[in-house]
């Protein structure tokens, strides 16, 4: 076989594979812009995720902390009417805590390895509440560990969020 016959066989066959593209072009233009919008809208929903984590972790030490201290208050308090007024801000607290607790739960899968560790560490000093001695040292020690790993989780978050940048 001698070179213009590949020529020829090689056209053919570049013809027919052209012919079938052309007749499949709309089918495989509709697949790859299917698959490109669901690629940008699972980025869409981890940046949104991960922001929605960020606001929650940038006031979760906040929230931990009047909580704790009030938990702490309501076991000091002399009168009944004092102690109802620290339960009333105590459940106002413990709904934001609830939500969060909820959020992370719910989303845990869709965050790094890294960000879960720490999670599951904030999930468990902060359900210790009830636990809590009237030890003013241990309460501190407790809301120190949670500002730190707030701190830890916050510049992680930040650090995906670059990735989607």
């Amino acid at each position: 076989m001698d070179t213009s016959k590949w020529i020829f066989y090689g056209s053919v066959i570049l013809n027919v594979a052209l012919a079938v593209a052309l007749f499949l072009k709309t089918a495989i233009n509709e697949i790859v812009r299917d698959w490109w919008k669901e690629r940008r809208q699972h980025k869409k929903e981890k940046q949104n995720i991960l922001h929605k984590l960020n606001q929650y972790v940038d006031a979760y030490p906040a929230y931990y902390f009047s909580f704790t201290t009030q938990v702490v208050l309501v076991r000091l308090l002399p009168t009944e009417q004092m102690m109802r007024r620290f339960e009333n801000a105590i459940k106002g607290i413990e709904g934001y805590l609830k939500d969060f607790l909820e959020f992370t739960t719910s989303n845990e899968f869709r965050f790094p390895e890294s960000i879960r560790t720490d999670l599951q560490k904030l999930r468990e000093i902060g359900g210790a509440v009830e636990a809590l001695a009237l030890n003013i040292s241990e309460v501190e020690e407790k809301q120190n560990r949670v500002g730190e790993i707030c701190c830890r989780l916050k510049r992680l978050v930040e650090q995906e969020l670059k990735r989607f940048q």
